[in-house]
């Protein structure tokens, strides 16, 4: 999967990560909650499974 940013060029892992930790900080989420893409996937199942998506 590719994200571009505003000029359309690549957006790296890496740069990625920090878009993610910088709202997150900005938000008001703890700083013994890791905030990563992986995260923010992991969160997103695991609500939709308990809100009943069918698998």
């Amino acid at each position: 999967m590719i994200f571009l940013d505003q000029i359309g060029e690549q957006l790296h892992r890496s740069r990625l990560n920090k878009i993610l930790r910088e709202h997150g900080r900005n938000v008001g989420v703890r700083k013994e909650i890791r905030c990563s893409p992986h995260d923010c996937r992991h969160y997103f199942a695991q609500k939709q499974l308990r809100n009943g998506i069918d698998v």
